[in-house]
């Protein structure tokens, strides 16, 4: 193993969220004597074979995996993790958020309670920030852990991933946790005095009980006599349903209207729905693009169209993305060529004031930050805004 080579390794089914995840990749800060490779897996049949298959092509003794959908706001990621890995070496494995206390049904992602990250749900007025205790226990410079959210898994051992188990794309965070600390090994989350990273998740979305069931069954040492075998057991963390197949048609019909140019259509249906949220990704996606036509439609004063030249739906969302990365990068001041693009596309009504307003209600951290640039910019009418 290659003591001083740090691999990062990723599952890719969304090329902007990979070349977005990419950049930070690229930026964080490299210290001396150390490499970094790079491991994209696509068109994986499961999370935990396509981690075996990256680990064992490594010979990076710390290996990083994480989401397409996470972005590593934090510099010195890399020293810090080495830092906290170096100092015990009874820890295996970190992340950056997790929790202790596992519940009784195993149902981890509803009940993290160590650790801090930004989240984006991509919904107005959600919550855009998890930051919980943080203990420094015992003098360590990290929390100890019962298991760590699969958003960020960073090793300094290589444990197999537990394909054989056949999870899919659930719960293999959990068992991989509870692998390292079969082996002896410990688990924590690194003290943060700011969250290390952005996850541009949506909502998680679980199909259903098997992988929850199998994970009761092979960790019964863990949960002891908590362990039950579940049948026809219901929860509201697994979305199915009624409700949801609802939702999913409905997106059907949005999508075909956009696609179509029936937007008042779309605004017809989206009235219908009223306030009540959605925990459809990709209803959540079709509503907010609603609002952006709403708003553009409303407002007298709007310059330009967001839907301009775009008739297929997945353009329109990455659209969306593309400028709700940049509002990214305008609170963090981290890639000033980019905001400045976004003022230009402004500027020549490629993309109006009111879809920026809307998308960064959305997405943005401070918020207030973010409007007193766009504004700044709008008023002065001017895109070279000093950064």
């Amino acid at each position: 193993m290659n003591d001083r080579k740090i691999a990062f390794i990723l599952c890719v089914n969304n090329e902007l969220y990979y070349e977005e995840c990419l950049w930070y990749i690229n930026h964080l800060h490299v210290p001396e004597g150390y490499e970094t490779d790079l491991i994209r897996i696509t068109e994986a049949e499961g999370i935990a074979q396509a981690y075996n298959a990256a680990m064992v092509s490594s010979d990076a003794r710390y290996k990083v995996y994480l989401h397409q959908d996470v972005f590593i706001y934090h510099r010195e990621f890399i020293e810090d993790i080495l830092k906290v890995f170096q100092s015990d070496e009874r820890l295996g494995m970190l992340g950056v958020f997790g929790g202790v206390d596992l519940p009784d049904n195993a149902m981890v992602y509803s009940a993290w309670n160590r650790g801090c990250t930004f989240f984006c749900v991509n919904a107005k007025n959600a919550s855009t920030l998890h930051l919980l205790p943080q203990d420094m226990e015992g003098g360590r410079n990290y929390t100890e852990v019962e298991a760590i959210d699969g958003m960020l898994m960073a090793t300094q051992y290589d444990i197999r991933w537990r394909e054989d188990l056949d999870l899919g794309w659930d719960f293999y965070d959990l068992s991989q946790s509870l692998e390292f600390r079969r082996q002896g090994y410990r688990v924590g989350i690194p003290f943060q005095r700011e969250p290390w990273c952005m996850h541009d998740c949506g909502y998680t979305l679980l199909k259903d009980d098997k992988g929850l069931q199998k994970i009761l069954k092979e960790y019964r040492d863990f949960f002891l006599e908590r362990y039950v075998v579940l049948q026809g057991w219901e929860s509201a963390n697994f979305q199915r349903g009624e409700l949801y197949t609802i939702w999913q048609k409905s997106f059907e019909i949005i999508k075909s209207c956009f696609e179509n140019g029936n937007f008042e259509q779309v605004l017809e249906i989206k009235k219908a729905f009223g306030y009540g949220g959605t925990t459809s990704n990709d209803l959540q996606c079709a509503m907010n693009l609603a609002e952006i036509y709403e708003l553009e439609k409303t407002d007298v004063t709007c310059r330009g169209s967001f839907f301009f030249g775009l008739d297929k739906f997945e353009d329109m969302r990455a659209k969306y993305n593309m400028v709700k990365f940049i509002i990214y990068h305008m609170e963090n001041e981290t890639d000033p060529e980019r905001v400045v693009q976004l003022f230009e596309l402004i500027e020549e009504g490629i993309i109006s004031q009111e879809a920026v307003w809307s998308i960064a209600e959305r997405s943005a951290v401070d918020k207030d930050k973010v409007y007193k640039r766009l504004s700044a910019a709008v008023s002065e009418n001017r895109i070279g805004l000093e950064l």
